[in-house]
């Protein structure tokens, strides 16, 4: 069949990286794939080495419903031609959703994969009318199938696709791990790595970072990560208050969490709201890196399948945090191995992927779920 995939935006983070995944998945089921995308990115790159079965086009035009741009709502959304002669449509993501109600009058076979945990009652509002139908939805953990469930979506709509986790084959888990508890530098450093949007937890670290109990001239803390056009401002605040602080640095865009290098030894995952999954634990765990981080949102399925420490989540974010980054330092030789490679990978494969969009493809090639 011939699949195009419409994405918002072009990027590595999260989303996009399981839409690489997605892609292998659908070739090595035998499909092609046209990914529409609203502008130019790493993801050109990306998908240039998938091979002749792949291509990627840009749409500037491309509906995106997202909070620094919400003029978009007011657009009249128009197939493009790749949707509109594609044998199945992938909407990746809740932020291009708004082709829903075309799909169906046009009688496309589709489903949305959805990688989003929204809160906001608007939203929450939008959603449910805009899911309404029986075209299928995959989701990237069980608390975003949860959260579709409580917007009214039936289960039975809903197949659950972890992410894939490529294991780096130059890296052994327990080497890296006893390496840096037992290495003679003095420094703890810590990072976090994430779309700088003011909800990936970058400023809440560095916050924490100024609590009496982080005073230690030996904590070391690397910022990672850039905005999306229009989210300048989060990025703004975060290195105003990290420029108060010689122990902080802002790395800025990385392709991967390898670029950052054998220096660090924790990864903060403190997002202001709930997660539907969080691939900074599992990537950091990936190449050896112990997290912590709150424990909710999909973030409760992640942080103990690697190792991670969860903490609730509370009402002084920064004075928690601190707390948190302390308690690990203190404990770092106390911690246990990281969890073997195959025991994660198992839960975490491409097989396991690959079966769950069969069972999608197979339901909509039935035409019970082509509406």
């Amino acid at each position: 069949m011939n699949i195009t995939i419409v994405h918002g935006s072009n990027d590595t983070y999260g989303a996009s990286r399981v839409l690489i995944h997605e892609i292998k998945c659908l070739i090595s089921l035998g499909h092609s794939v046209h990914l529409l995308v609203p502008s130019s990115g790493p993801l050109n790159d990306e998908v240039a080495g998938l091979g002749s079965e792949v291509q990627i086009s840009v749409h500037p035009k491309l509906l995106v419903l997202r909070r620094s741009n919400l003029t978009h709502i007011l657009r009249s959304p128009r197939l493009p031609h790749a949707m509109r002669t594609a044998d199945v449509v992938v909407l990746w993501t809740l932020a291009v959703s708004a082709y829903v109600p075309l799909l169906r009058l046009t009688r496309r076979k589709f489903y949305v994969a959805v990688h989003e945990l929204l809160e906001d009652r608007r939203a929450r509002l939008f959603f449910a009318m805009l899911l309404v139908g029986s075209f299928p939805l995959t989701t990237c953990s069980k608390a975003t199938s949860a959260w579709l469930r409580s917007l009214g979506v039936r289960e039975s709509r809903i197949s659950v696709t972890y992410p894939v986790i490529n294991i780096p084959a130059q890296r052994n888990h327990r080497d890296t791990v006893l390496a840096v508890s037992e290495n003679a530098r003095q420094t703890f450093t810590v990072a976090v790595f994430g779309r700088v949007n003011g909800h990936k937890g970058h400023l809440e670290v560095v916050e924490a970072f100024g609590q009496p109990s982080m005073s230690d001239p030996d904590w070391r803390l690397v910022l990672a990560g850039a905005p999306f056009p229009g989210q300048e401002s989060a990025l703004d605040d975060v290195l105003q208050l990290a420029s108060m602080d010689s122990r902080i640095s802002y790395l800025g865009e990385l392709r991967s969490m390898e670029e950052l290098g054998d220096a660090v030894d924790l990864t903060a995952v403190f997002p202001t709201k709930p997660e539907p999954f969080g691939l900074v634990p599992i990537e950091a765990w990936s190449f050896g890196i112990r997290s912590v981080g709150y424990g909710d949102g999909g973030a409760a399925e992640v942080l103990p399948m690697v190792g991670g420490t969860a903490i609730e989540r509370g009402a002084a974010p920064a004075a928690a945090i601190a707390s948190a980054l302390v308690v690990e330092r203190r404990t770092w030789e106390l911690k246990p191995d990281l969890p073997p490679v195959d025991e994660v990978a198992s839960k975490l494969s491409f097989e396991n992927r690959v079966n769950s969009l069969s069972g999608v493809l197979a339901a909509l090639r039935s035409g019970a779920a082509s509406d």
